[in-house]
């Protein structure tokens, strides 16, 4: 409907009322529906969008709301007296009951049922301990050991049952020098989580450290079955087989471990060599070393090749310790934890005891993180001791 369609008519006289808002026309000038010919002030035309307000007359359209019916106040009702019948009654139920539960209360036990913890409480104490988790991890890369235990322990408190908790602590209490504490720690860790590879890789790491060589053999095989393809595990358990004077199948697990791995290849080499050398085999030993300097783009590492080149003979004890003045600062203590070990293990062969001696107890007293080095020169100082 347009504008067009619309008469502007003044009021004839007669009383009118605008079909908009109810009141009374007046001498106002009136808008009138084309087909119902209701009359409108032209304000009020416009207000209701152009389009008549009766009902009927346009599709869409609500009847106006019908006026509401005034309430009148509802007169209070007339008080009543008080009645202290129900009152009675009530208490005296209250007293049958209490003197029933006392003269019953000799003939049934006490059971305490803990409070149920809700879902919710369980989820948020799981992510809370993930975090803390998280946090110790934090703390153990940077060797802040009594830190990384106090976040474990506030996750264990947490989430009882999360076995990476109890799993990571037993690895700071090695660290600390409770090796107990450790092996108790990650006994929970396996119960919780038997399927965790690195659970038993770390009780075959306290294990080795106390000299259980075999136990130690057996937690990296348990590993090793659940994890088969990390070359890790194989290097680890060739350690254990070396400081246990298993120079055969530590050799097998040192090649195993570098087919898995060839990151590992230049610890497993210069085990393997020394393994080999004390097996008797050591010519063949020192070619194979020997070949690995023959290709630079195979072993690009120069403090690898450093180290090749000592135990191949090409260099000299002291320039090959010279050489460690060159290791940035980070990696300073590690370095010198290898090459004592590897200067110590030298000695050995060679019938210096007194020499290996020394740099065996060099490498356990090294101030940095406690690597296979300081197992292997632990049980080379024990193995000394007792041949005295």
């Amino acid at each position: 409907m347009s504008a067009g369609d619309l008469q502007f008519l003044p009021n004839p006289g007669a009383p009118g009322h605008c079909a908009f808002c109810r009141a009374d026309i007046g001498d106002a000038a009136v808008v009138r529906c084309p087909r119902c010919d209701a009359a409108y002030h032209a304000d009020c035309w416009d207000a209701n969008s152009r389009r008549c307000a009766i009902y009927g007359c346009e599709p869409g359209v609500r009847p106006p709301p019908a006026p509401r019916p005034r309430l009148q106040p509802t007169p209070a009702p007339a008080r009543r007296s008080r009645s202290w019948g129900g009152l009675w009654i009530f208490g005296g139920i209250v007293l049958i009951r209490l003197f029933s539960s006392l003269a019953t209360s000799h003939h049934t036990p006490t059971v305490y049922r803990p409070p149920v913890e809700p879902l919710e409480l369980r989820k948020i104490g799981a992510a809370s301990a993930k975090f803390m988790v998280g946090m110790g991890d934090r703390s153990l890369g940077t060797w802040h050991l009594q830190e990384a235990m106090s976040y474990y322990s506030k996750a264990i408190d947490l989430a009882p049952t999360l076995a990476e908790a109890w799993r990571s602590r037993g690895a700071v209490k090695d660290y600390l020098g409770d090796p107990q504490g450790a092996l108790t720690d990650l006994q929970e860790a396996v119960a919780l989580n038997p399927d965790d590879a690195v659970s038993y890789e770390i009780r075959g790491r306290v294990k080795n450290g106390m000299g259980d060589h075999q136990g130690a053999v057996d937690e990296y095989s348990n590993a090793i079955v659940r994890s088969p393809y990390d070359g890790r595990l194989y290097y680890e358990r060739g350690c254990a087989r070396y400081d246990g004077q298993d120079w055969k199948t530590c050799v097998r697990d040192f090649r195993t471990a570098i087919e898995r791995s060839f990151v590992l290849a230049d610890d497993g080499m210069i085990r393997m060599f020394l393994a080999r050398t004390r097996m008797g085999e050591g010519q063949d030993a020192l070619e194979e070393l020997k070949s690995c300097l023959a290709d630079p783009a195979l072993f690009p590492d120069e403090w690898t090749r450093t180290r090749f080149r000592y135990a191949a003979r090409q260099m000299s004890e002291e320039d090959f310790l010279r050489s460690l003045d060159a290791a940035p600062g980070p990696e300073a203590a590690a370095r010198s934890a290898q090459a004592w070990f590897l200067v110590g293990s030298l000695r050995l062969i060679a019938k210096d005891a007194a020499g290996a001696e020394d740099y065996f107890r060099m490498c356990v007293n090294a101030p940095c993180k406690p690597g296979p080095e300081f197992a292997c020169a632990k049980a080379e100082l024990q193995a000394l001791y007792k041949r005295r």
